[in-house]
């Protein structure tokens, strides 16, 4: 930005500086700033909103650690890539259309990575849509992600193999693996940790809806699912597990419906606890289960009913 002292600029001074500034504009961009993709884009050019690139991949690399990539109209904008530095990737709703590709996100420490308005559909594709690794955070916002048909393809998988953090709202998971994949599953590798808020989210027709899977980690879990719908999903529509020795998973289902899925929430293994308030288990196979240790307690204010089976909580917690 021009700066411009009180008083005691000319205005030939301002002019001067205001020309230079515009030229700025119009062909550089810096490491750090905002840089502008397009489907009528080039790569050769600078990235700025008079000459856009065209490629995710290229805007990245312009846009350094830090910086912001402002989608200008609807395009794949390549595919197949990885993010490994903090950047704020802003598209409108579908904006950012890629039918073919998948991300690859591998942070360090402290490093965030912000999505909006993705729509990624695998078009039959087997593999996993978006993949977390490494460190830092993702936050997810408007994103669109599905048919991923492959056995164990999953429309977000989250695996950090130290702390992490993954927030995702506003966003529908559809059609993800026909196995052990699922919409959103998070599995910290060894040294992991994750805590995961999911808010306004829309988990269906997957094979699992929502998954917790502490088996691979010493580190714990931490997830909130909030204000969501996850339905019609062939296995478990939310489900958290951990081994002897895995990482203790604490998982909070507040204001959410589980329904028509095989088994509406279950709890698997020491050291898991999923909480349940003000929620719907409604349709499934089985609406509750819980083994092997795990708990699955209730603040006395859900409904659960019509389920082939309904099952039943471990216990209750008072509301304070």
């Amino acid at each position: 930005m021009l700066f411009v002292e009180r008083h005691f600029m000319k205005k030939t001074m301002l002019f001067a500086g205001l020309t230079l500034a515009l030229a700025a504009l119009t062909t550089t961009s810096a490491a750090g700033g905002a840089v502008y993709i397009s489907r009528t884009g080039s790569d050769s050019a600078s990235c700025v909103p008079t000459q856009p690139c065209a490629s995710m991949g290229k805007a990245l690399s312009v846009a350094g650690v830090g910086g912001e990539i402002i989608c200008m109209d609807k395009s794949p904008y390549g595919a197949g890539f990885t993010i490994q530095q903090s950047v704020t990737i802003s598209c409108a709703d579908g904006l950012w259309e890629a039918p073919t590709g998948f991300i690859f996100i591998n942070l360090p420490a402290g490093a965030i990575v912000s999505i909006e308005g993705l729509t990624l559909d695998g078009t039959g594709a087997s593999g996993t849509a978006i993949f977390f690794s490494g460190q830092g955070s993702l936050q997810l916002h408007r994103a669109r992600i599905g048919n991923n048909p492959g056995s164990s393809s999953s429309g977000l998988l989250f695996a950090p193999n130290g702390p992490a953090k993954l927030q995702v709202s506003d966003s529908v998971f559809y059609a993800n693996g026909t196995g052990t994949g699922g919409g959103v599953v998070i599995n910290p590798q060894s040294g992991g940790t994750a805590q995961v808020a999911l808010e306004r989210v829309s988990v269906i027709g997957n094979a699992f809806g929502v998954a917790a899977d502490g088996s691979r980690s010493t580190g714990g879990v931490n997830m909130t699912i909030a204000d969501s719908m996850i339905a019609g999903n062939s296995q478990d529509g939310i489900v958290a597990t951990t081994s002897n020795g895995g990482a203790p998973i604490g998982v909070y289902v507040k204001n959410t419906k589980s329904v028509t899925n095989a088994i509406g929430i279950r709890s698997i293994g020491p050291n898991v606890t999923v909480r349940v308030d003000g929620s719907s288990v409604i349709g499934n196979g089985t609406g509750l289960s819980f083994s092997g240790g795990g708990l699955l307690a209730t603040y006395g204010n859900n409904a659960v009913s019509a389920n082939g089976s309904n099952g039943a909580f471990s216990g209750s917690i008072p509301l304070q």
